[in-house]
């Protein structure tokens, strides 16, 4: 979650225009405000007459459900308490402590309408979360804002009823985090996880070693009723590519999995998709070719059946992917590259290093539609707002510095700053907002004004 320790003050000062403008300003703060940007819009949130955000109107959240349980005792006389919406996190310590989370969903306490938890799950064959029923679980009335799950499913072990149960506790969020495989060829277990698709409250799925075919994403057409917006899991692409030709290792029925993956082509196509984001990633973790970062022709050709898919999904007038990230796919050719510049839905577009010069040069200045472009790095470069010189749509790029290496950062930002001003880049991009994860050195401010561009400096520190 981002947090910004000198919020841009233009807001503060809209709303001092008029009585008019504080009224519209606040409405606006108030509708806007969510979980998600709360970190954002703190500074704003006062028990005042005055305040943009009024305590009726916000939404607040606790690190622990400690620190939540004291501040409601010591303001318990007080209208400190009239939040919106509460989110209550348990402490690292207490997450992984599955006894202790075991016994709060099970606890008889209750807490107001308006309080969500995020938790954690051991889902391990031994541990204490399977030995009470959905019943059980239930009676302790807890909303569930998000569930991370720990551990790994097993062989001859009831996946089937681990996913009901979980599904059941109509969380919105689920992150699912196996431990890391130790070898490519290292044997897992395929769970369907399409059973957590059905649950009315899921809009958000994750996990980071997916066990699960592509098939399973494609069941999302199965239930009508999923309101899930946002999938990211890594895909087996160098499986599909072999079963495409002729080489399954898993000596899988050829006809299943093009059946299964036509489904996923569909899914995330159709008219009525809730599919909001989607994440584009390879199951390293399976591939043998994880380290290999270039594809000639031959090789990309082997590719095709998969980029004819993607190419279908992106070029679709009722895509609805609305966020796209590309993380570690090498093999992208020209038609679905083509596809990616001609598609109008995405407006965000998220991407990692290695594969940002490719992606940049094809689709843009064909694509007017993405307003927004992210990338994560470890090492900031200059040349990434180079490659951007051509683009005339974007309204932001951001560049989310992933290390804590400050001297790196004010190298970079130095370099940004004079190219800015002398106005060696070329871009037309409104706003650049680099974020980093550690507290802005005194050297510079927090927001700079250069030839048409804002420039920010964003603290991307959780308090």
């Amino acid at each position: 979650m981002v947090t910004n320790q000198k919020l841009n003050c233009e807001v503060i000062e809209l709303g001092l225009v008029s009585k008019y403008f504080f009224k519209a300003v606040s409405n606006s703060l108030s509708s806007v405000l969510n979980f998600n940007n709360y970190y954002v819009l703190y500074p704003l949130i006062k028990y005042s007459a005055f305040s943009l955000i009024k305590f009726e109107n916000s939404v607040i959240i606790f690190k622990s459900k400690f620190h939540y349980e004291n501040y409601m005792k010591i303001n318990q006389d007080t209208k400190k308490t009239n939040f919106r919406k509460v989110l209550v996190n348990f402490e690292e310590n207490e997450t992984y402590d599955t006894s202790s989370t075991v016994n709060f969903l099970l606890s008889d306490q209750q807490y107001p309408d308006n309080v969500e938890f995020n938790i954690t799950l051991s889902i391990y064959p031994n541990d204490s979360f399977h030995n009470h029923t959905i019943s059980e679980y239930l009676s302790g009335k807890k909303k569930i804002n998000q569930i991370k799950l720990i551990g790994n499913f097993g062989e001859n072990f009831r996946n089937v009823d681990i996913l009901e149960k979980i599904g059941q506790l109509e969380p919105k969020t689920i992150i699912y985090t196996p431990n890391e495989p130790t070898r490519i060829e290292e044997d897992r277990v395929d769970v369907d996880f399409s059973k957590l698709f059905q649950c009315s409250s899921l809009k958000h799925f994750q996990t980071q070693y997916f066990y699960g075919e592509v098939g399973n994403i494609g069941k999302i057409s199965n239930y009508p009723s999923t309101i899930l917006k946002s999938i990211d899991v890594p895909i087996r692409f160098e499986y599909l590519k072999d079963v495409f030709n002729g080489r399954d290792i898993m000596l899988r029925e050829p006809n299943a999995v093009v059946e299964e993956w036509n489904s996923f082509i569909s899914a995330l196509s159709q008219p009525n998709s809730t599919i909001k984001r989607f994440s584009l990633c390879q199951d390293i973790y399976f591939s043998s070719t994880k380290l290999v970062k270039k594809f000639d022709e031959r090789t990309l050709t082997n590719y095709r059946s998969i980029n004819d898919g993607l190419s279908s999904i992106f070029s679709k007038p009722t895509c609805s992917i609305e966020t796209l990230e590309i993380k570690n796919i090498f093999f992208l050719n020209n038609d679905a590259l083509s596809s990616l510049a001609k598609n109008t839905s995405i407006k965000t577009l998220f991407l990692s290093p290695l594969v940002f010069e490719s992606v940049i040069s094809k689709i843009f200045p064909l694509n007017n539609t993405i307003r927004n472009l992210i990338l994560d790095v470890k090492e900031a470069d200059i040349k990434f707002i180079e490659l951007l010189s051509n683009t005339t749509s974007l309204h932001s790029f951001t560049i989310n510095i992933i290390s804590d290496n400050e001297g790196l950062f004010i190298e970079f930002f130095n370099n940004l700053l004079n190219n800015l001003q002398n106005n060696t880049l070329k871009i037309h991009i409104n706003e650049i907002n680099v974020y980093i994860q550690f507290f802005k050195p005194a050297c510079f401010t927090s927001k700079y004004s250069i030839n048409n561009t804002l420039l920010n400096i964003v603290e991307n520190i959780r308090l």
